[in-house]
């Protein structure tokens, strides 16, 4: 029997996946479950149809975050926070306060994942942040002053 798995199901696949198993464990374990519904041409062709509208989706958004990594490569964004007579901040900058700082500063929303931080920052000053994503590489200058 052809099945379409409506979750995860350790061994036999993940949500999405259409399947062939045998009738009695469709028909007592899966299907009463809500692990899987019975596939029908209609189902299989709309579940196609959703696979390719999301993957399109993904695309779209992954255009996006090139350009706006592209439109990011060079800009200085300045943070200002309270530091000490030494220079040294009060609280580390994450990469969540830089991306918060980005998206505050230019518009651009990117996600956490881009930002590459070895360490986090813990003192004023001028300094170069990389945005990595797949094949596109962009620098920005982080000033934080006091």
């Amino acid at each position: 029997m052809k099945i379409i798995l409506l979750k995860d199901v350790p061994k036999l696949g993940q949500a999405g996946e259409v399947k062939e198993v045998k009738n009695g464990y469709a028909q007592s374990m899966l299907i009463p479950n809500g692990l899987a519904e019975m596939a029908t041409d209609k189902k299989i062709e709309a579940l196609e149809k959703k696979k390719d509208e999301v993957q399109a989706q993904n695309e779209a958004k992954e255009k996006e975050l090139i350009f706006s990594l592209n439109a990011l490569d060079g800009k200085k964004i300045t943070m200002k926070l309270p530091v000490n007579e030494k220079g040294h901040l009060y609280k580390q900058i994450t990469k969540e306060d830089i991306q918060e700082a980005i998206k505050k500063e230019s518009s651009q929303d990117i996600p956490v994942s881009v930002i590459v931080l070895e360490h986090s920052i813990k003192e004023a000053g001028q300094h170069e942040i990389q945005l990595k994503k797949a094949k596109v590489t962009s620098h920005i200058k982080l000033e934080i002053k006091g």
